[in-house]
């Protein structure tokens, strides 16, 4: 597992976009997500709806390719 998003997209042969995305969500989006849940209340439900959305992009993404 690539810090929770499936496979390491270098190691994968993915698209250097596909790369740039996956470092975007292991890098900043898990950030956001931790100090979020350090905050709490509604920080928390927004980083966490932004999270789930962003999982749901990588499946259709998937699954479309």
């Amino acid at each position: 597992m690539y810090r929770g998003y499936g496979d390491n997209p270098s190691k994968a042969g993915a698209a250097s976009y596909v790369q740039a995305f996956y470092l975007l969500l292991a890098g900043p989006g898990a950030e956001y997500l931790k100090i979020s849940k350090e905050i709490g209340g509604d920080v928390q439900k927004h980083a966490e709806m932004v999270h789930t959305e962003q999982i749901k992009e990588v499946i259709t993404f998937r699954e479309k390719n």
